[in-house]
């Protein structure tokens, strides 16, 4: 992009500026950088904010979510007729949810739902299909604090896995541990019980379990430091439910099993799971800590290095300024100064000037007085010669210029049949284009047929069918539109041809006459001179003293002249600088 086009493109913005003193421009341009660099630490800071608490509702997410778990896990065992479980277990659990909800539920927005399950837990009994329904309340309540406290949409991959086995896999295996206990202990001890749903129970509980193990792979690949609190306490809980899941199978298979060593294996494979359970809900609430912690020391060091960025920038400006305005300062001083010797130099040129003038004026005089006696004898010669000769040269002329204009009118007819051609040619491309967009809207048209057939799968495709219709038709229009033009200048050009070929035959006539006068005029030019030639010999040498002399005095007021407008340029020079100097100081 070369200057002139980038001067049409900038044409608002340089007329603005051209309003502003430079103090102002400066200022302006300052003010947008610092607003510029203000717009952007305010970005990095809502983002951070944002990612800070982000991060601290999951931690209120993690503390919410342990009083829920022990709530379950007690209902669980009550449910299981666990003799270390009593009613006052619960309502200390429920009291420990309460106070949570208390403190967290404008966040976490399940007060209606333990409102209600807190009024089915008060009248609490060993109904097995009550307290199950329980248990599936306060797994719903665990579930929805998982998605208010953004625990389930982690988007850091350091804690995603982390927050899986949390969140879902050791509640749920805890689940189905309970639920193989039951279901188990019912077949050993020849009650009634479901085959396939011990078989499904103990797949799903299998399934979690390993899970839970690839996970804790990952885990460690993003945050090696944890292995040290997670390792041991994984590997027993894993290692406790394969025991567990083990004895299941035998049992699924019809091998006889000791109710004692499969509620132990049970309960030790819950225990397990709930010890590394309650050290993952640690790490996770450390880790989101270390996170908020992270992103909150981030913020002053990017206001910090904001800040240094604005006071350079600030201080650069004003660098900029300071040098601009002494540098353009130092040359206009010294312009200034040249100005005025160039100034003073012209005043004694023109007074020199104005002198030689005067001189050549009387010298002229002089020789005027000499030569008019020849003059008068001679001026009727001289002006009938003088006439001729300007008659001839100005028939040259006309005949000059007759031809000119013909030639002109030549290439002018020249160029309107080619311009004439070329408009063929553009109408006929201009068809074509027609062609095109007609064939194009009849393809987008079948294409929309088509992408009907296709029913849903092709409703994207009749979009762009649609679409590449409209551009069809709007191409259409437009080639239409332009080949009503391209007519259009193709009857002015055949105008224009006519108009043209009428000029050329008159400016033909006009070039004949004109010659014809010019002959006339050349044999009364030839007579003139010779007439004059006597006249001319006795006054030759006078009329080359007057012609010298003249041409000193003409040459002496042109000096005076471009002295005087030398003069003038000066001092419009100095107004000039002043007004630069005025500008970049801000005075102006």
């Amino acid at each position: 992009m070369n200057l002139k086009t980038l001067s049409k493109v900038c044409a608002p913005s340089i007329a603005l500026m051209n309003k502003l003193k430079y103090p102002v421009k400066i200022g302006l341009l300052s003010f947008m950088v610092i607003g510029m660099c203000a717009g952007i630490i305010g970005f990095l800071l809502n983002n951070l904010q944002t990612q800070a608490d982000f991060s601290i509702k999951e931690r209120k997410g993690v503390e919410f979510i342990n009083p829920v778990k022990n709530l379950i896990l007690d209902l669980q065992k009550y449910n299981d007729n666990n003799p270390n479980v009593s009613k006052s277990d619960i309502e200390k659990d429920v009291a420990a949810v309460d106070e949570m909800d208390a403190k967290y539920n404008e966040i976490m927005k399940v007060e209606d739902k333990w409102t209600s399950l807190k009024g089915n837990l008060a009248s609490i009994s060993k109904n097995k299909a009550q307290n199950a329904e329980l248990v599936s309340q306060a797994t719903a309540i665990m579930d929805n604090i998982t998605n208010q406290s953004n625990l389930i949409l982690d988007p850091d991959l350091d804690t995603y896995y982390l927050m899986d086995s949390f969140c879902l896999r050791y509640s749920n295996i805890i689940g189905k541990a309970f639920a193989l206990k039951e279901n188990g202990l019912n077949k050993i001890q020849g009650k009634p019980y479901s085959q396939l749903d011990l078989i499904k129970t103990k797949v799903l509980m299998d399934e979690q379990n390993e899970i839970t193990k690839a996970n804790l792979a990952v885990i460690y690949g993003f945050n090696p430091s944890t292995q040290s609190d997670l390792d041991a306490v994984s590997i027993d809980s894993y290692n406790a439910n394969a025991e567990f899941l083990n004895l299941t199978e035998k049992l699924i298979n019809g091998a006889k099993i000791s109710p004692s060593i499969y509620v132990s294996s049970a309960e030790n494979a819950i225990s397990k799971t709930k010890t590394a359970d309650e050290q993952y809900s640690k790490i996770l609430y450390e880790l989101a800590g270390k996170r908020v912690d992270k992103y909150e020391g981030q913020m002053p060091i990017s206001v910090a290095i904001t800040l240094i960025a604005l006071l350079v920038i600030g201080y650069l400006f004003a660098g900029f300024y300071i040098s601009l305005v002494s540098s353009v300062t130092e040359i206009s001083n010294d312009l200034l100064a040249s100005a005025s010797e160039v100034e003073a130099e012209a005043e004694e040129l023109s007074s020199a000037s104005q002198r030689l003038a005067e001189g050549n004026m009387e010298q002229a005089a002089a020789i005027q007085e000499t030569a008019s006696t020849l003059e008068e004898s001679s001026s009727m010669v001289n002006q009938n010669t003088e006439n001729t000769r300007m008659a001839a040269s100005m028939a040259k002329l006309a005949k000059a210029a007759s031809d000119k204009g013909a030639l002109e009118i030549s290439e002018l007819l020249g160029s309107m049949t080619e311009l004439k051609s070329s408009s063929d040619q553009i109408a006929k491309i201009i068809k074509v284009i027609d062609e095109i967009a007609f064939q194009t809207n009849i393809l987008s048209l079948n294409a929309a047929v088509e992408a009907a057939r296709a029913g849903d799968v092709g409703k994207g495709f009749a979009v762009v069918a649609e679409e590449v219709r409209n551009l069809a038709q709007r191409s259409a229009q437009a080639a239409k539109d332009t080949a009503a033009i391209i007519e259009g200048n193709i009857a002015l050009s055949e105008r224009g041809v006519s108009a043209s070929q009428r000029t050329s035959d008159a400016l033909n006539e006009i070039n004949t006459q004109v010659m014809k006068v010019s002959e006339i005029i050349d044999e009364v030019a030839i007579a003139t001179e010779e007439q004059n030639q006597g006249i001319h010999q006795i006054n030759q040498a006078m009329s080359q003293m007057s012609i010298v002399t003249q041409n000193n005095a003409t040459i002496a007021d042109e000096n005076v002249s471009a002295v005087d407008s030398l003069s003038e340029q000066t001092q419009n020079i100095k107004t000039v600088i002043n007004g630069l100097i005025s500008l970049i100081s801000g005075d102006a």
